[in-house]
């Protein structure tokens, strides 16, 4: 079992406290001749109970006394000297890291690549054809390897409401995952002889990138309406625990964008809401559970992507705030989670003229990034950028040249460069011409390495480069029960009744049901939830754009019904989901609507009840028919 992990404040104190507590121990067992203990039988003795407990054990949130005590810890005389030894002993061997590195391996640190495929040697004919057109070799190890890769993400390589592609997916089962991290570490011990960052986009809700056995947790906007801290904490560590158990040590989440534009076509549930203060409180709780958990956290899309109505993977959105705006909106987050000590924090693909009058991206503007964020909100930590294959970077240049860009407006980590051999010769070449700064390398390879040591990553011998994967079963820590039943309990404390009283009315006992909405917006697992319950349910399934035969046969199943359950998923979108709603409630019988992903819905659609869950998973759906049934919503919009 791990432990609390702490800030890097903490960490350095917790070190310092120990190497102290372990010198005073020594002298007074020496001086009382006692016989030596073994130390592990000590840490058994002394470890806390592990906060992803085994099934029917008790979850325990952090409390205000925990955190009360660490910072005492904090800040003794002792723990602040024992901080500065243990960070100079972190500088010593990033430094000595840093030296046995090559130019190429140095720019090789600075970049994260996706390749295809789930095994590290043995991939599908299909993933090593794109591996070879993208990389020049055929396997995810020998792209780690040949490129000396700083990291690598993984993706199932689908839309995100398709089925993962068998042939390209990275992400299968728990089993396949921690083998596949395995090995791509140990390539990364023959590349460049540093362990990898191994990340993915765990945001949960609808960017859930792990399907079952995997817990599958309410997103940042459940989060939000719960409004209780110690869930967002818990829910960061329980991913957390289980994406270090398959050896994924970085996560790009939390979403720290403040949502205030309802037809945000890519931010929406992804962001806890629209008011900064509570958006920064639950990216605050995220960022401590995700580091409590083990695994790095990511806040993004500096320097904020929530008021825009463009989608940045498809153009370039125009912030159009003014700075005090910014400032007093979509900042907050972002300062919020550099309080909280988040150890990275990604760009996003968005001009932003009140604080780059030349149009630049966030992601190449220096302005943005060494000006606003280095240095005037004082991040030390690490830059990434979003993805740079991204359609909003497709006029700033070559491959190359958007690379060089984005080095020299302040951004440590390349992210998914569209042509990475040509990137990584590109930087190495503009080196030895003197058109990118060595130092300006150095710096962002410095500060990748610090996060790998304050990761534990380069801790392991060379000889065991599987040691970076968490020794842990994954079948002992995915899925548990009580990460299962604090999904549950975000989802109930999120689920909102959008009306004035803030009520719900239950629907009685022995009524016979229709349900009907999107497969997509998990409408059968309602359906089961309901009759679990008793009841008696007719279902119907439809797409997310329903047709008009599909729309027929809904209108005729639900019209002998007691009442209607409409699920829907961002029906504002979907005008069919609309004409479906129309029909509905010509039928005269009570309809419940239940919002599984924006709950604008509301505002579109007519009935009796609206709810939002946020979410489409079976976590969310156990709240909604909590809430219909007995007629409890507690979260807020």
């Amino acid at each position: 079992m791990r432990g609390v992990r702490l800030t890097r404040r903490g960490r350095w104190a917790a070190l310092a406290l120990v190497f102290v507590v372990a010198v005073l121990s020594g002298a007074l067992l020496t001086l009382a001749n006692v016989d030596e203990r073994d130390p592990a039988d000590t840490a058994a003795d002394e470890q806390e109970p592990s906060p992803s407990a085994d099934a029917g054990e008790q979850r325990r949130w952090p409390g205000e006394a925990e955190d009360e005590a660490r910072a005492d810890e904090d800040d003794s005389p002792a723990a602040d000297d024992g901080a500065a030894d243990a960070g100079a002993h972190v500088e010593a061997i990033v430094e000595e890291r840093l030296d046995a590195l090559s130019l190429e391996e140095r720019v090789g640190q600075l970049i994260v690549a996706d390749p295809r495929g789930d095994h590290p040697t043995e991939v599908s004919a299909e993933a090593a054809a794109e591996n070879r057109e993208r990389f020049g070799v055929a396997t995810p190890a020998e792209v780690v390897e040949e490129h000396a890769l700083g990291g690598v993400i993984y993706f199932t390589h689908a839309g995100p409401d398709d089925d993962p592609d068998p042939d390209l997916t990275n992400l299968e089962a728990p089993d396949q995952v921690r083998d596949l991290s395995a090995g791509l570490q140990e390539a990364a011990q023959q590349g460049s002889d540093v362990p990898l960052l191994v990340a993915t986009d765990q945001e949960h809700g609808f960017i859930t990138r792990t399907d079952e056995p995997f817990t599958r947790l309410p997103g940042a906007m459940a989060l939000g309406a719960a409004d209780e801290q110690d869930l967002a904490h818990a829910s960061g560590e329980v991913a957390a625990e289980e994406l270090r158990a398959v050896g994924i040590n970085v996560t790009f989440a939390p979403v720290a964008d403040v949502n205030t534009e309802p037809a945000n076509p890519v931010i929406g549930v992804r962001s806890p809401g629209a008011d900064p203060e509570q958006v920064g409180e639950v990216v605050s709780s995220t960022v401590r559970g995700l580091d409590a958990g083990g695994v790095g956290a990511v806040a993004k899309h500096f320097p904020g992507h929530g008021s825009v109505d463009v989608d940045s993977h498809a153009a370039l959105p125009e912030v159009s705030r003014s700075e005090e705006d910014l400032r007093a909106i979509d900042l907050v987050p972002f300062e919020d989670a550099i309080d909280a000590d988040v150890p990275a924090i990604m760009t996003g693909h968005l001009a932003v003229p009140a604080l780059d009058d030349q149009g630049r991206p966030a992601t190449l503007s220096p302005p943005m990034l060494d000006g606003l964020l280095r240095d005037d909100l004082a991040f030390d930590g690490v830059i990434v950028t979003d993805a740079l294959d991204m359609a909003a970077l497709q006029d700033q240049g070559t491959p190359v040249e958007v690379a060089l860009a984005a080095l020299e407006a302040g951004a440590d980590v390349l992210l998914m460069p569209p042509d990475v051999p040509a990137v990584r010769d590109g930087l190495v070449q503009a080196v030895e011409d003197g058109r990118l700064d060595g130092d300006r390398v150095d710096a962002s390879v410095r500060r990748i390495l610090t996060w790998k040591a304050e990761l534990g990553l380069l801790d392991v011998e060379a000889e065991d480069p599987a040691s970076t994967v968490s020794g842990d079963d994954p079948g002992e820590v995915v899925g548990a029960d009580a990460h299962r039943e604090t999904a549950e309990a975000v989802a109930a404390a999120g689920a909102t009744a959008i009306e004035a009283d803030c009520e719900v009315a239950p629907i009685p006992d022995g009524d016979a049901l229709a349900v009907v909405g999107p497969e997509d917006g998990g409408t059968a697992l309602l359906a089961d939830e309901l009759e679990a319950r008793g009841l008696q349910v007719q279902t119907v399934t439809t797409r997310l754009a329903p047709s008009d035969q599909e729309i027929e046969r809904a209108v005729q199943a639900a019209s002998g019904a007691d009442a209607v359950v409409q699920v829907t998923t961002s029906a504002w979108r979907h005008g069919e989901q609309v004409r479906l709603n129309e029909r509905l409630r010509g039928l005269g019988a009570p309809l419940h609507i239940v919002a599984t992903a924006e709950p604008y819905d509301a505002e579109t659609l007519q009935g009796d009840t609206h709810l939002a869950v946020y979410d489409r998973g079976a976590a969310a759906h156990v709240a909604a028919a909590d809430a219909l049934l007995e007629g409890s919503a507690p979260g807020s919009l």
